[in-house]
């Protein structure tokens, strides 16, 4: 087990969302080389190699590289650097561009490792925890933590499912990645209606589950492994206060 999923789930969820937020602060070089450091100290201390972390990153790479070239065409402020037509970059436009898809890998490298270091019972649990305190105003917070657990418990179970519905259409002579936009779009659509008809069938069956096994709302829930602060959970949380700090005074002078 390695040092970070030592901590307490909560921690790690409260921290990872607001480092994600923290994200859009890096403005300067330092700012971007810190926290490139930090990143891979985080993943290669977790037992993360290259390979993987590119596996990691390899669903956002196309977005990301849109999200770039698109900036870079309509940000014109600065010195013009390239130009073909009516097409212009600049200087400040490249490198504003390449901060904001920074910025985005950052927060989704850091959305990623959460989801690869805290398994899904741990995520709904430790929010539970955390807005345990909305009850004092009625909030149905036990509510929202189970339909947020069963949320995330049915992802892997429908993409397995959307995978295995298009697997079976190529299988039968489905064109599904050539054509006109618009037989795609058919083709898409084919594939939503079993794949929300599935869902509905899972969460019926899920329904007569909990009620077959007596499920009830109100009574008080126990857990496997309780949720327990230490000492290093406080040392963790004042290390992110501290980054926080610091970027925030750095961005300020």
């Amino acid at each position: 087990m390695t040092w970070y999923k030592t901590l307490d789930p909560r921690v790690r969820v409260v921290t990872s969302i607001w480092l994600m937020i923290l994200c859009f602060s890096v403005e300067s070089v330092w700012q971007v080389l810190i926290s490139l450091g930090l990143v891979v100290a985080l993943f290669s201390t977790n037992g993360f190699t290259l390979k993987s972390v590119g596996k990691i990153l390899l669903p956002f790479y196309v977005f990301l590289v849109i999200l770039t070239v698109v900036n870079m065409l309509f940000y014109q402020q600065g010195q013009v650097i390239f130009q073909l037509g009516i097409i212009s970059v600049t200087d400040l436009g490249l490198i504003l561009s390449l901060l904001y898809s920074y910025r985005l890998g950052l927060m989704f490298m850091l959305g990623a490792f959460l989801i690869k270091t805290t398994t899904q019972t741990e995520i709904a649990d430790s929010f539970e925890s955390v807005l345990s305190p909305l009850k004092v105003f009625g909030v149905p917070v036990r509510e929202i933590a189970l339909v947020f657990s069963l949320a995330l418990r049915f992802i892997p179970t429908l993409t397995d499912e959307a995978k295995q519905l298009r697997e079976a259409q190529m299988s039968r002579g489905a064109s599904l990645n050539s054509g006109s936009i618009f037989s795609r779009i058919s083709a898409l659509i084919a594939n939503i209606i079993p794949i929300f008809a599935g869902a509905i069938r899972h969460a019926d069956a899920l329904s007569l589950a909990l009620e077959a096994r007596g499920w009830n709302m109100s009574e008080k829930r126990g857990h496997l492994h309780p949720m327990k602060m230490e000492t290093y959970d406080w040392v963790y949380i004042l290390f992110v206060v501290a980054l926080s700090v610091a970027t925030y005074l750095t961005n300020l002078f």
